[in-house]
């Protein structure tokens, strides 16, 4: 079997072992939050970073596009001064 092969194929097994009860769980969390009018912060270490920076950007394009309320939500890692200032807390 490829690389690719067997790269998808265990795309596809991690795929489907998600929980979608607890990703259910999360979206309705994120829609109280947003209904509050509360903000939701993001975070990532390394790599995991940029992955917090375009999930914000995702919810902040697409979630929130011609929405009556839109997602306060920010990733920390975008701002290195409010980082770290939550790293010397």
């Amino acid at each position: 079997m490829s690389f690719s092969s067997a790269y998808r194929e265990q795309m596809i097994h991690a795929a489907q072992t998600v929980d979608l009860g607890l990703v259910d769980a999360a979206i309705s969390e994120f829609r109280k939050a947003r209904d509050e009018d509360r903000q939701i912060f993001v975070f990532g270490n390394g790599g995991s970073a940029s992955t917090a920076s375009h999930f914000v950007t995702d919810i902040v394009k697409s979630a929130s596009h011609a929405a009556p309320k839109r997602f306060r939500i920010m990733a920390l890692t975008d701002s290195n001064s409010t980082i770290t200032a939550y790293a010397i807390m």
